[in-house]
């Protein structure tokens, strides 16, 4: 039995979600369908609890035990006991800008956006871990960004996650940076928790149509300074009311709310304009802050090479002096896979996941085009309220993804936007791309 690029399983995100590392196992089941995409009937991973023995393999597979490269470097004892995998995600960004007298200037550059590195494991089918470091950052300093271990399959409460990785808040925020549609987040972006030190529980439940997640954090610094002064809690739930074809055709619902115990004197928010190598046109500035709410809204359609998603964010910032500070922003996006893929999805965390061509670019021996995505996002941010004024923005950004094979993808975005920003109203025009391998 063969798959055909094994890399379906060898996914390298850099999300904080629970590694994949599992050799591929395909299962007939009468309720999952055989997928007619661009995905196999069932992977086991460690995000999808399959009943099954570990280490075992179909028939006549050529998977040996020990060190290997598929895809990733691998390595696993015999009977599955012990699985390790070596990975990693780069992404080299360029843009160059256009924009109105009124605004600040921005210059044009290129960087690497991300150049992470991950090691990840898991124990039988119990117990995981992830060390995830990025050695490029904007302020000039490598960080870590992932390092947390788990225990799974756990009696009522599923997974239990102790260490530093992301908050569950905001199906954006929770695919992988590989898997985006777009280079950027949306604006409403800037609302987001990001990693933090905590522990949380998470499981899916009614096979795997419902997912939920809750966590206890302290605000956390990306040197893995904790304030101790600070509380948050953090929750997330999600749903599938609808699913055909294997994730072909779905219908995602979710909603996340976070409260945040912050009692700071300087807190703010700021945004660029959906591009990392531009400058934050937005920014509030400092003001007080003892309690912060923030409540989020989630929808997402696949139909068959079609999708469409959408999000909303409300923050509500309160001090004890009265101040009561509320601000929103919204994005809509839809895509289109003109050579007929579709977004996959994983339904035991409720996330999108990895693009797989139906046939690589010039790889192998089967050579075809690759994957081609078209896509569209409207996306505004308002941070003004009360006596605070950080600006209001407008965006439409379109993109062209090109996913020569799982692990290497080419993008280009452009962004228009009309920003009210503190500095002056104007007009903003990004050109940009990115080269991206991820393994």
């Amino acid at each position: 039995m063969t798959i055909g690029w094994q890399a379906i399983a060898d996914q390298a995100s850099d999300d904080g979600r629970s590694p994949d590392i599992h050799s591929p196992i395909l299962v007939q089941s009468a309720e999952k369908p055989e997928s007619t995409g661009n995905q196999p009937a069932l992977e086991l991973s460690a995000d999808q609890d399959v009943d099954v023995e570990v280490g075992v393999v179909p028939e006549g597979s050529t998977e040996k035990q020990g060190l290997s490269w598929r895809y990733g470097l691998r390595y696993e004892t015999e009977g599955g006991l012990l699985r390790l995998r070596l990975g990693g995600l780069f992404q080299y960004d360029g843009a160059f800008f256009q924009e109105g007298s009124d605004l600040s200037s921005a210059d044009d550059d290129s960087e690497f956006r991300r150049a992470r590195l991950v090691l990840e494991g898991a124990l039988g089918n119990y117990g995981e871990f992830r060390i995830q470091y990025d050695f490029a950052d904007k302020e000039g300093s490598e960080s870590i960004d992932d390092l947390w271990a788990s225990a799974k399959n756990l009696p009522w409460l599923g997974r239990v996650k102790l260490g530093h990785f992301k908050e569950s808040f905001g199906l954006e925020n929770l695919t992988s940076p590989r898997d985006t549609t777009f280079m950027e987040l949306a604006l409403p972006g800037a609302f987001l928790p990001g990693r933090n030190v905590g522990v949380a529980l998470s499981n899916a439940v009614f096979d795997e149509r419902a997912t939920w997640a809750l966590g206890l954090f302290r605000e956390t610094s990306s040197d893995l300074d904790i304030d101790s002064d600070s509380v948050t809690f953090t929750g997330r739930l999600t749903g599938l009311p609808w699913y055909r074809e294997d994730g072909n055709k779905l219908l995602h619902l979710g909603a996340g709310f976070s409260y945040r115990n912050l009692d700071e004197s300087d807190f703010s928010y700021g945004q660029q304009p959906e591009s990392q190598l531009a400058p934050e046109y937005l920014d509030t500035g400092g003001f007080v802050v003892e309690d912060l709410y923030l409540v989020n809204a989630e929808l997402a359609l696949v139909y068959g090479p079609f999708s469409f998603q959408s999000e909303y964010f409300y923050s509500n910032a309160q001090s004890d002096a009265g101040m009561d500070v509320e601000f929103d922003g919204l994005y809509a996006q839809a895509s289109y896979f003109i050579t007929g893929e579709h977004r996959p999805y994983k339904t035991g965390v409720g996330t999108f996941d990895k693009v797989i061509p139906r046939r690589n670019f010039f790889f192998g021996g089967a050579h075809g085009p690759g994957a081609w995505e078209i896509a569209i996002r409207y996306s505004q941010i308002d941070l003004n309220d009360a006596n605070i004024t950080g600006g209001k923005e407008h965006n439409i950004t379109a993109a062209v993804n090109w996913y020569q094979n799982p692990n290497f993808r080419i993008v280009f975005n452009y962004v228009y936007g009309d920003i009210d920003s503190p500095s002056g109203d104007d007009k903003f025009h990004a050109f940009q791309g990115r080269l991206q391998m991820a393994f």
